[in-house]
């Protein structure tokens, strides 16, 4: 998973890299479909990014809960980075789900009471 996380931050930085080129910012098409798939990463990369963030925070804590002074504080700590880590983990499954082409486009559906079931 975390490959798969690491190669979605890596596009992601690619495509902010594309946006600033002047000849991008001159094509209004390839602007609008960079921009779609940047805006459609953004979620997964925040989200990985506060995992690493809490992820260090675990580090950080066990290393304190050696400390005397400090244990209770650094336990209380590492059980939210914990929860916070797992919950996280749920978040990115779920996010790393390819997503449908057709989730995008619009739908027009039409329910009819009392039609059919006559057959």
């Amino acid at each position: 998973m975390i490959d798969r996380l690491e190669k979605v931050l890596e596009k992601y930085n690619q495509l902010k890299e594309e946006l600033v080129k002047p000849e991008i910012l001159n094509d209004y098409n390839k602007l609008k479909e960079l921009s779609k798939e940047q805006s459609d990463l953004e979620e997964i990369v925040n989200k990985y990014e506060r995992y690493k963030v809490v992820e260090n925070g675990i580090a950080e804590s066990s290393e304190l809960l050696n400390d005397p002074e400090l244990k209770e504080m650094a336990q209380l700590e590492y059980e939210e980075f914990i929860k916070e880590k797992e919950y996280l983990e749920k978040e990115l499954e779920i996010l790393l789900v390819p997503k449908d082409e057709n989730d995008g486009k619009n739908v027009i559906m039409e329910i009819r009471g009392a039609a059919g079931g006559d057959e």
